[in-house]
């Protein structure tokens, strides 16, 4: 899959979350309305919200978290919405 593909959902599925999600395997995060993030890690537990330095920021509309590395697996939104795409 190229990167273009990854970033507009390519062949694979897709979860709207807006509650926890735990256990899956997302290659791209998209915020669907503004939100908090309280947890995001990655399949090697990683805490990307330290990371990223997404910690207790507000994520707006239309930001995309990619990763280049290991998938994103648990993903708590305490606001708002994203849109996950899976690996």
């Amino acid at each position: 899959m190229n990167e273009l593909e990854k970033i507009t959902g390519g062949h694979s599925g897709m979860l709207f979350i807006d509650a926890a999600v735990t256990d899956k395997k997302f290659h791209t995060l998209v915020v669907n309305a503004d939100c908090v993030l309280t947890v995001l890690t990655d399949n090697e537990g990683v805490n990307l919200l330290t990371l990223y330095g997404l910690g207790s920021k507000t994520l707006k509309a239309g930001m995309i978290i990619n990763t280049n590395g290991s998938p994103i697996k648990n993903v708590t939104p305490s606001s708002g919405s994203l849109i996950g795409y899976n690996a």
